[in-house]
């Protein structure tokens, strides 16, 4: 293919740009719409915007109905295991959520996760090897552990599995999981804060019926185990660690849960109670309200299929169906669609 010979020399600009151009006017947008003068605020559309919530200073300590433990009785004298009835749970779990938050500039960035051989993270946040074991002392939580680890029901508010904060490996030693990132980058790392937080934590340990009470009492052994085992780790790195313990629920979780139900997660039936925000679940919720069956036909509906494990807070007064019809594509639902019609006749 044969190009034009281009030309050397650039077309002259008819009027070229010089500083002493004047500028012209630049046209406003939204220019026909009518000017409203300001006027008084109504007193209705005055909003007080929230609070933030209240933070303790560098050197307040945070304060515990867990600690000390001496008010509760004791289990196991070694490793030492303390008993909770239903109420002092509740009670503890209260307390934990009044208190304030602590200072930013005091748990960040621990929780971001630093391990020792991703030089990335520890460059960027700037941090030393020799302080990586440096605990924050302005946190003191209560991480829940339900022994047997199955979350699908009896989960309490917060309850997570044994395996997602304490090592089960025998062989890596009992301990905490190393969940620190060994590469790659990331100042969110939110799979690591149950983690985390579990280490600065009081632990409490239930279970439901159908799990045997050799598990629970293991899991709490363990449990202990790990918590004067990371303390001495610390008091190894030359830090003065904080004292936490591990308790275990004496009552049935259908106890707990017919006393306290706005602590509950998930019910003993495996239903979500609703009082508790879980994201995953409130997504499917969301998804199922989005996408509820509508009427497309005299007496046909269209939409998903109905998850009996997807439960609402609210009486929307969903419709019964006498019958179902699985579709898997769109000629499906219009072949579905059009058959619908001839039975039931158009609308």
């Amino acid at each position: 293919m044969i190009f034009p010979e281009q030309s050397q020399t650039p077309p002259s600009l008819s009027s070229p740009l010089t500083l002493n151009t004047p500028r012209t006017s630049t046209p406003i947008p939204n220019k026909h719409i009518p000017f409203c003068p300001p006027g008084p605020v109504p007193s209705t559309q005055l909003v007080t915007p929230p609070s933030s919530p209240p933070q303790r200073s560098l050197t307040d300590k945070p304060a515990s109905l867990l600690h000390p433990p001496h008010a509760h009785r004791r289990l196991l004298r070694s490793p030492p295991v303390y008993g909770l009835d239903c109420d002092a749970l509740a009670q503890a779990l209260n307390h934990a959520a009044e208190q304030p938050l602590p200072d930013p500039s005091t748990v960040f960035p621990w929780l971001h996760g630093l391990h020792p051989n991703n030089q990335t993270q520890l460059h960027f946040f700037g941090v030393k090897k020799k302080t990586l074991k440096k605990v924050p002392k302005s946190l003191r939580g209560i991480t829940i552990i339900k022994a047997g680890g199955d979350l699908s029901r009896s989960r309490i508010k917060g309850a997570v599995a044994p395996d997602e904060v304490l090592s089960l490996c025998d062989d890596t030693g009992k301990a905490f999981v190393d969940c620190d990132p060994q590469e790659g980058f990331s100042v969110r790392n939110f799979h690591i804060q149950a983690a985390k937080l579990a280490c600065v934590s009081d632990i409490v340990i239930y279970a439901d019926d159908r799990t045997d009470h050799r598990i629970i009492r293991s899991v709490a052994e363990r449990a202990a185990i790990v918590q004067r085992n990371w303390k001495k780790e610390l008091e190894k790195a030359g830090h003065v660690p904080e004292t936490y313990h591990t308790f275990v629920l004496t009552q049935h979780f259908q106890e707990f849960e017919r006393a306290y139900p706005e602590l509950v997660a998930i019910s003993s039936r495996g239903k979500p109670t609703g009082h508790v925000l879980d994201f995953l679940q409130q997504e499917r919720v969301e998804m199922c309200a989005m996408s509820k069956a509508s009427e497309i036909s005299h007496g046909v509906y269209q939409g998903p299929s109905p998850s009996p494990n997807t439960t609402t807070t609210t009486n929307n007064n969903e419709s019964t169906f006498d019958i179902y019809e699985s579709v898997s594509g769109m000629n499906d639902a219009m072949d579905a669609t059009e058959m619908a019609r001839s039975m039931w006749g158009r609308s």
